[in-house]
């Protein structure tokens, strides 16, 4: 009979584990990119808004759109606020997903040493065991030799 590790089904449901908890891992990290794209996107918008109050501003400085200029602005530099604190959320759960993560492979390393190591002493064993029969083989030969000579 060969090698059998008693907690083989419990390395490969830590393996399991782990494997879902990258796939958790890179979901989080997509919405954590996700959401820097769309601030970066904001930042950019209001960058461009900006831009075009100033020229509006030398141009035709009417006092309803600079109100509404403004009123936008205002609006967009809202949204930015909401998206940085989402980011914010965005990269402590990433630091989370990625604490959990370390610690399941940890969990899994664990056993994985401990199968070596039960591997090696099964195999020593087996070593052992056949030089004890090659010696048994041995005496019988010489002791055969010996009585028949």
């Amino acid at each position: 009979m060969g090698f059998v590790f008693s907690l083989e089904r419990v390395l490969q449901l830590r393996r399991q584990r782990e494997r879902q908890q990258m796939l958790r891992l890179a979901e989080a990290r997509r919405r954590e990119r996700d959401t820097e794209n769309r601030l970066q996107a904001l930042n950019h918008r209001r960058e461009g808004i900006e831009i075009e109050l100033r020229r509006f501003q030398q141009t035709s400085p009417r006092p309803d759109m600079l109100l509404a200029y403004s009123r936008h602005l205002a609006a967009l530099g809202e949204r930015i606020d909401a998206t940085e604190r989402e980011l914010v959320s965005r990269r402590q759960e990433v630091a989370k997903e990625r604490q959990i993560l370390s610690s399941l492979a940890k969990d899994r390393k664990v056993l994985e040493r401990l199968r070596e190591r039960r591997l090696s002493e099964y195999q020593q064993e087996q070593l052992y065991q056949e030089q004890k029969e090659l010696d048994e083989i041995a005496g019988k030969m010489y002791w055969q030799q010996e009585g028949g000579g």
